[in-house]
C-alpha cells in the first residue's frame, strides 16, 4: 500500500483499529473492520483505498443527509464567548486576514446545502457566490440564497472562469489525491486568488479517525505538505478558529513542509486513548444501568460511542436544534438544564474540550465522566 500524499513509501497499519466500530461523515454508525495506517515516509495518516473502502463510501454518500441531527439542518454551533456557526467564524477570519474587498468572486467547493455560502453573502452582500457539487440534491437551498445557476455540479475541472476566494471546506480528508485537487483550485483562482482550507486535526480530536469515509487524516505537517506540493504557500495558519480543526489560507508560491516526528508513536497512541474511552464508558453503564447512563454531544463521536456500547438512555446537547429526539436512535436529546438528576454522563468529546464542558456544566446534579488524558 502506498502512500495517497507522497506517493513513494509505504503504510504500516495499525492492527487495533480494526476492532473499533465506525461513523460515516454524516454521523451514522457503521461496524468495525475498517483499516487505518501511517506513511513510513511522510508520516500522512491514512485509510487504505481499496475496492472495500471506495463501496463503503459510496455507500454513505448516496444517502447523505447534511447535518441531520439538526432540526433545521444548520451546521454545528461553537460554543464560546460568542456563539456562532462555523462558517460564520470562517468567514470573519477570511476578512480579517486578506482583507475582502466590496466586490469579487467565490466558489465554495463541497457547499452541502449552502452555510458558508450564506455566511459569506451576509457579510459580502456584492460578491458574486457560486457552490459546486457532486449533484443537485441541494439546488434550491443554494439557489435561494445566491440566485439562479449558482450551484455547480461535477468536476472542478470542469468549472469554467476564475475566482478571487475557492474555499475547501471539510473536503480534503475525503480525497484519495489531495495535491492534484489543489493543483487544480490553483488553475482556478485569480493572480492574487487564495483558497481556504479548513479539516479536522486528528492529533487534537482522536475521533475523526473513526469516521469511515475520511481517507486522509491531517495534522499540521502533512496539511502543510500537501499545500506545499500543489504549489501554494500558507499566509495564516490557525488551529484555533474552530476548535480541534485546522484552517489555512494560502496563494500560490513556494511553501515547505516540516518533517514529520516519528520518535512517539502517536498514532498508536491515539488508537488505544478510543479504545480508553470505549472501555471507561463501558464500565461506567454497566454500574449504572442503560436508562441512567447518557452521552454529551450528538455528533460522530456520541454515534461511534453509541455503536460501542450497543445503546445508551439519552444524549444532551448545549443546541436546542439538536434537543428532543435523535434522529439516528431515537433516545431523548436533553438540554443540560433538563438531564434526569443522578444520571452519568459520558462527556464524549476530545480531552481539552471535554475538560471545558465538565468545569462548565460540573455544578449539575450528575455524575459527568469526561474523557482521560492524551498526550501525543
Amino acid at each position: 500500500m502506498r502512500c495517497i500524499v507522497c506517493k513513494k513509501s509505504l503504510v504500516r497499519l495499525i492492527e487495533a483499529y480494526a476492532s473499533l466500530p465506525r461513523v460515516g461523515s454524516d454521523s451514522r454508525p457503521l461496524p468495525s473492520g475498517g483499516r487505518l495506517g501511517q506513511c513510513e515516509g511522510c508520516g500522512a495518516v491514512q485509510k487504505p483505498v481499496d475496492d472495500k473502502f471506495q463501496a463503503e463510501c459510496e455507500a454513505i454518500y448516496s444517502s447523505y443527509v447534511m447535518y441531520a441531527q439538526s432540526s433545521d439542518g444548520a451546521e454545528p454551533k461553537i460554543f464560546d464567548d460568542a456563539p456562532c456557526g462555523r462558517s460564520t467564524r470562517l468567514v470573519e477570519v477570511i476578512s480579517s486576514e486578506i482583507g475582502l474587498g466590496a466586490t469579487g468572486s467565490l466558489l465554495d467547493v463541497g457547499c452541502g446545502n449552502g452555510n458558508l455560502l450564506r455566511a459569506f453573502g451576509s457579510a459580502c452582500p456584492a460578491w458574486s457566490l457560486a457552490g459546486l457539487e457532486l449533484d443537485d440534491r441541494h439546488r434550491v437551498a443554494v439557489e435561494a440564497i445566491c440566485g439562479g445557476g449558482s450551484l455547480l455540479t461535477g468536476e472542478l475541472a470542469k468549472v469554467e472562469g476564475r475566482f478571487d476566494v475557492v474555499v475547501a471546506m471539510h473536503v480534503l480528508e475525503h480525497l484519495t489525491e489531495p495535491v492534484e485537487f489543489l493543483c487544480q483550485v490553483k488553475e482556478k483562482l485569480v493572480a492574487e486568488g487564495v483558497v481556504v482550507i479548513q479539516l479536522p486535526l486528528w492529533r487534537k480530536n482522536p475521533f475523526d479517525l473513526i469516521v469511515a469515509d475520511h481517507s486522509l487524516h491531517f495534522d499540521i505537517p502533512t496539511l502543510l505538505r500537501v499545500v506545499a506540493d500543489a504549489g501554494f504557500k500558507p499566509v495564516f495558519v490557525s488551529g484555533k478558529v474552530v476548535p480541534r480543526e485546522l484552517v489555512i489560507i494560502a496563494r500560490a508560491g513556494h511553501g515547505e513542509a516540516p518533517k514529520p516526528d516519528f520518535s512517539v508513536d502517536s498514532l498508536g497512541k491515539a488508537v488505544g486513548w478510543l479504545e480508553a474511552v470505549r472501555d471507561e464508558a463501558s464500565r461506567a453503564m454497566g454500574v449504572v444501568g442503560k436508562e441512567n447512563f447518557g452521552i454529551y454531544g450528538t455528533g460522530n463521536a456520541a454515534m461511534w460511542l453509541t455503536e460501542t456500547l450497543g445503546t445508551v438512555g439519552f444524549y444532551v446537547d448545549d443546541d436546542p436544534s439538536r434537543q428532543g429526539k435523535n434522529v439516528m436512535t431515537g433516545c431523548p436529546v436533553y438540554g443540560p438544564d433538563t438531564i434526569p438528576a443522578g444520571a452519568t454522563v459520558a462527556i464524549c468529546l476530545p480531552p481539552e474540550l471535554s475538560g471545558q464542558v465538565f468545569e462548565r456544566l460540573r455544578t449539575l446534579p450528575v455524575n459527568w465522566l469526561p474523557t482521560p488524558p492524551l498526550e501525543i
